[in-house]
């Protein structure tokens, strides 16, 4: 691996480490967000 790879993967384990120590703010949040998805992919004629 090279130098410049090495400091790549390095930087985006410290980032998913941060980002693993987040809290969601709420459960209603993530709900809608899903509901927001669902009703994109129904706009665009998908199924799930």
């Amino acid at each position: 691996m090279t130098i410049r790879e090495t400091v790549t993967v390095e930087t985006w384990a410290e980032w998913f480490k941060s980002v693993d120590r987040l809290q969601v703010t709420s459960a209603e949040a993530a709900s809608d967000y899903q509901q927001h998805l669902l009703s994109k992919y129904r706009k665009q004629g998908l199924e799930l």
